[in-house]
């Protein structure tokens, strides 16, 4: 055997055990992507395919204003009320926070009334000619007054009447929005019911839903 064909040899076996060596790096390379692969899709399956999208999802219906705080959600709403008996419109926002709400509605001549309810106080406050007037009033003594003739706690959405709603959820939640105006002397409805006086001796503005001094 001449040196030539050693050479030759040498060479060819040199190529084969190089192309093993390939032919096994693609393999071992084509298994751990494959690898990846499947556990990037085991990753993928513990994951809610829907979640971001349902969270982005608006809620939609009809309910009371009671039923909606009762969803016990941080929720921020555009309500809209229809009074069955005239058919006029009240229009607002609504927010429901840890058992508080907070709404604020325009009235159809114009004037905005805004009502606090906090679990245990009602505040509810609008401005009339300039002037800032309002009332509170404890859940106990609305009750109360439901029972007597001729006093009620009217609000300018009854919270047990069915509105039109469209909430989201409420990331940025703001806290003072709970808290009664501090420029607002509210008259305290549990006078009137403990003494039993009735809407005559005040003065009423029914349009607003306050009771004034």
């Amino acid at each position: 055997m001449n040196l030539y064909n050693l050479k030759s040899k040498k060479i060819t076996l040199g190529s084969l055990i190089l192309i093993g060596l390939v032919v096994i790096f693609i393999a071992i390379l084509l298994d751990v992507d494959e690898t990846g692969d499947q556990n990037d899709l085991k990753d993928n399956n513990n994951q809610p395919p829907l979640q971001i999208e349902e969270e982005s999802q608006n809620i939609v219906g009809s309910d009371s204003l009671t039923d909606i705080l009762a969803r016990n959600e941080n929720l921020e709403c555009t309500i809209t009320y229809t009074e069955p008996t005239d058919e006029t419109v009240v229009q607002g926002t609504y927010f429901t926070s840890n058992g508080r709400s907070r709404g604020d509605f325009v009235l159809p001549d114009g004037i905005v009334s805004s009502i606090i309810n906090n679990s245990e106080m009602v505040y509810m406050w609008s401005e009339l000619e300039g002037q800032k007037y309002g009332i509170k009033a404890s859940v106990a003594d609305i009750n109360m007054s439901k029972e007597q003739e001729g006093i009620g706690f009217k609000e300018s959405i009854p919270s047990d009447e069915k509105v039109k709603y469209n909430c989201k959820k409420w990331t940025s939640i703001d806290g003072s929005i709970f808290e009664p105006p501090t420029d607002i002397l509210f008259t305290d409805f549990g006078q009137i019911v403990n003494t039993g006086m009735e809407y005559g001796t005040i003065y009423e503005d029914p349009q607003a839903g306050i009771v004034l001094p």
